[in-house]
C-alpha cells in the first residue's frame, strides 16, 4: 500500500511540474514582449528562444510567424495538453517527460554552441532543467506502477481500484452511474467550461497586457498586470481543484475502514477522511467534516453517486 501511495504522490507532482513549466513559460514570453529582463527559470528555454527570435526577425528560412507558432506556440500548447491529458492516459505524460527532454538538449546544445561553452547565466537554468526533467521521468514510471497495479487511467476500473486501495475496508460503496445521473454529481462539462475560459482569460491577459505595456511602459503598470495574471492563475487553480473530485467518477470508489475512517479513492489520489462527521447532504453532494493531524476539522465534499452512502451517513455519523 505504500508503494502505491508513493507511485501516487509522484505521478500527482510530475503532472503539477508539467503545469508549473508552462506557466512559468507563459510568464517569461509577456516578459519579452513587455521589454523585461526578468526570466523565470522553472521553464522551458526553446519557447522563449523561439519567441526571442520572432522578435528579433525570424530565423534562417523561418518568418517571425513560423517562429513563434512553431518553436513558441506548439512547445507550450503541449506541456498544457500533456498535463490535461495524463490524468486520461499514462501515455501523456511520458510524452511530457519527452518535451523537455528535448528542450534540455537543446539548452545543452545552446550552452555549449552558440554560446561556447559559456556557463555564466545559465547554471540555475541547467540545473532547474535537471530536477524538473528527473521529476517527469520519475513521475512516468510511477504511472507505470500505477498501470500494473491495475489503476492506469485508461483501463481504471471502480473494481479495479477497490482492490488496489480497498483491501479489508469494513464497507465498499461502488459507484453507481444512473444514481450519478439523477443526483448531477458528475460536473466534467463545468470543468471543461471553465479550464478553456481561464485558459483563453490568461493568455488574453498575457500576450494582450504585454502588448498594452510595450506601449506604455511604466513599471506599474508591469507589476499590476503580473499581479492580475497571478490572481487569474491561483483562480484557475482553486476552482479546478474544487471541481477536480466532481470529474471522471466512473473511476472512483468510496470504502470505510475499520477504525471508521472514510476514503475517497480515484486513480490518483486517495482522501481518508479521519473521524468523520456529517456535515449536510445534498443532492449531488454529501458533505463530511473530517479530523485533520493537527486536530482541526475540515469539510470535504463526496459526490452523492455510491450507492448507499448517503444513507448509510444518515444513520451511522454523528451531526456536526
Amino acid at each position: 500500500m505504500q508503494n502505491k501511495h508513493k507511485s501516487l504522490s509522484a505521478y500527482a507532482g510530475a503532472r503539477i511540474e508539467l503545469y508549473l513549466v508552462a506557466v512559468f513559460t507563459t510568464i517569461n514570453l509577456g516578459m519579452i514582449f513587455a521589454d523585461s529582463d526578468t526570466v523565470y527559470l522553472f521553464s522551458a528555454f526553446l519557447p522563449y528562444t523561439g519567441a526571442l527570435f520572432a522578435k528579433a526577425g525570424g530565423l534562417f528560412f523561418l518568418s517571425p510567424v513560423l517562429c513563434a507558432v512553431l518553436l513558441t506556440v506548439v512547445p507550450i500548447a503541449g506541456y498544457y495538453l500533456c498535463a490535461a491529458l495524463c490524468t486520461k492516459h499514462i501515455g501523456w505524460m511520458w510524452a511530457g517527460a519527452a518535451l523537455y527532454l528535448i528542450d534540455s538538449i537543446y539548452l545543452a546544445w545552446f550552452v555549449t554552441g552558440p554560446m561556447g561553452g559559456d556557463l555564466s547565466g545559465f547554471v540555475g537554468l541547467i540545473l532547474i532543467h535537471a530536477v524538473v526533467l528527473a521529476a517527469l521521468i520519475w513521475g512516468a514510471i510511477a504511472g507505470g506502477r500505477m498501470k500494473r497495479a491495475g489503476i492506469d487511467p485508461k483501463n481504471a476500473r471502480p473494481d479495479r481500484i477497490m482492490a488496489a486501495f480497498g483491501e479489508g475496508a469494513k464497507l465498499q460503496f461502488p459507484y453507481d452511474a444512473d444514481l450519478a445521473r439523477q443526483n448531477g454529481a458528475e460536473k466534467t462539462g463545468a470543468y471543461i467550461a471553465v479550464t478553456i475560459v481561464f485558459t483563453v482569460l490568461t493568455l488574453a491577459l498575457c500576450f494582450g497586457g504585454a502588448l498594452f505595456l510595450v506601449e506604455v511602459d511604466a513599471a506599474v503598470f508591469l507589476w499590476a498586470w503580473l499581479a492580475l495574471f497571478v490572481l487569474m492563475v491561483v483562480g484557475f487553480i482553486a476552482i479546478a481543484a474544487n471541481m477536480a473530485k466532481r470529474v471522471g467518477l466512473r473511476r472512483t470508489c468510496v470504502f470505510v475502514e475499520e477504525d471508521g475512517t472514510i476514503c475517497f479513492a480515484r486513480y490518483n489520489a486517495v482522501y481518508r477522511l479521519a473521524a468523520p462527521k456529517l456535515a449536510d447532504a445534498y443532492r449531488d453532494v454529501i458533505d463530511i467534516t473530517y479530523e485533520k493531524p493537527n486536530g482541526r476539522r475540515k469539510k470535504f465534499s463526496i459526490p452523492n453517486a455510491y450507492a448507499g452512502l448517503e444513507a448509510w451517513a444518515e444513520q451511522n455519523l454523528t451531526r456536526e
